[in-house]
């Protein structure tokens, strides 16, 4: 019954009143201080020093790239952890391939 109250006297309120009442309530729970917009990343490293580039790999069709790529990250993954960034997507080793080519 005591909801029932309440509503009836929230019908009676104007909007405003109503706004200023959670205004009230909700007082406390924000703050006046400006969000910082920009977030602060660590220095970008623009060198190879953490890469590890492997020529020679043998040409394989399309079907088979997903076979070669296990083999690759399991031959780079005996040397230490690969770098993965599940926001990206980036799994720790990027293979182009050329359709074209092969």
């Amino acid at each position: 019954t005591n909801d029932s109250i309440m509503s009836d006297s929230k019908k009676e309120m104007s909007i405003e009143d109503q706004l200023a009442a959670e205004a009230e309530e909700l007082d406390g729970y924000f703050s006046d201080t400006p969000l910082d917009p920009k977030p602060k990343y660590p220095p970008l490293n623009k060198s190879f020093d953490a890469a590890i580039i492997i020529l020679n790999l043998p040409k394989v069709p399309e079907a088979k790239l997903e076979k070669l790529t296990k083999v690759v990250m399991k031959l780079v993954s005996r040397i230490g952890n690969l770098a993965v960034n599940e926001d990206t997507g980036f799994g720790g080793v990027l293979m182009p391939f050329n359709s074209e080519k092969g």
